[in-house]
């Protein structure tokens, strides 16, 4: 199927539909939905709607239309047609102190996979930081969940704390970013905020007064942004034209004004210095940074260069080192230290 358009079950919003069109949705619906999964297994991360429609951009969804086809996306996860857990989540809202399934397993492979997990449990001792020798410290602010997904595993291999900004940082997050900062720089080590956002007027300004709305909390923190580098590495035009990412049409913002487009002489903040200097040098379109989920390989590159810039490879060989040292020497204790509690 070259055209996703052609099963898209568009939600029939005007009366009552008739059996046919009620029969020619829902097998739309199917269609779709296995596309939908088809597609996802060559994805090696979890998108959000918004994500997904710009994975569809190339199987056929204009990108005029990424607005109303989240809608119907979103009725289809309201009605149940899409697995749940298929979509990125908002791990903000899950739920905890769920219990777990109960077990399948028989005492004997219950007791199996007990000795397997002990045969590699050695390999979660780490007894040292990856942040002990490096003359810098990472954290990593992105725009949207879509990023979070996309850049998680390479923020965890260096153990670097990711967090979706959802636009202007709320206070508990901020918060928790300085806690970070000052915990390392009483340590020694020079903060890096790494910020990757939209590229719009107003996510080029969230960039720009990232540092402020940090001080504005020293009162409460005592901490400033006196040797903080922020660094947004993306997204940036250049990176945007050679990936070809997407550009939209208009600078919509998420204002609740009745004129949200900054575009319009009519918005507030049409006027403002940073929206006319855009204007004149890009036009009115934007590149969101869900976009990157189009191009995933170019867009852990370009974070993975924007991380080794501030970590000295050296030493992080040094630590692995060190880590698989001790870990060699937790694996020789444990067989001995089993068999005596068992006794």
């Amino acid at each position: 199927m070259k055209n996703i358009m052609d099963v898209f079950p568009r939600y029939l919003k005007t009366g009552r539909p008739n059996k046919e069109e009620e029969k020619v949705y829902n097998e739309k619906v199917k269609l779709f939905v296995e596309k939908l999964i088809e597609i996802d297994n060559g994805v090696d991360f979890k998108a959000g709607v918004r994500g997904w429609c710009y994975i569809l951009e190339k199987y056929g969804l204009p990108k005029s239309d990424f607005d109303r086809a989240q809608l119907d996306i979103n009725k289809l996860r309201r009605n149940g047609d899409i697995p749940n857990g298929f979509f990125a989540g908002d791990v903000s809202r899950s739920f905890v102190c769920i219990e777990g399934a109960a077990d399948d397993e028989n005492v004997e492979e219950y007791a199996e996979s007990i000795i397997e997990d002990i045969k590699y449990s050695h390999l979660y001792y780490k007894p040292f930081s990856k942040w002990e020798h490096q003359k810098y410290f990472i954290q990593m602010l992105v725009e949207k969940a879509d990023l979070v997904s996309l850049f998680e595993k390479l923020c965890k291999q260096f153990s670097i704390p990711l967090t979706s900004g959802k636009g202007w940082s709320g206070i508990g997050q901020r918060k928790q970013i300085i806690h970070k900062f000052k915990q390392y720089e009483s340590e020694g080590k020079i903060p890096v905020l790494l910020y990757c956002g939209d590229f719009d007027p107003k996510g080029l300004e969230i960039s720009k007064a990232m540092r402020k709305n940090l001080d504005d909390l020293e009162g409460a923190t005592g901490w400033n942004t006196q040797n903080l580098i922020i660094d947004r590495f993306g997204l940036n035009y250049d990176f945007i034209k050679e990936a070809e990412l997407t550009w939209i049409d208009n600078l919509e913002t998420s204002s609740k004004n009745k004129i949200n487009d900054l575009s319009d002489p009519k918005h507030r903040d049409h006027h403002q210095e940073y929206v006319q200097t855009y204007l004149k040098r890009y036009g009115a379109r934007k590149c969101e940074a869900n976009a990157l989920v189009t191009a995933p390989e170019m867009g852990r590159k370009l974070c993975l260069d924007s991380i080794l810039k501030y970590l000295d490879q050296d030493i992080l060989d040094n630590y692995w080192e060190e880590t698989r040292a001790e870990q060699f020497k937790v694996r020789k204790l444990i067989p001995g230290l089993l068999e005596e509690s068992l006794k």
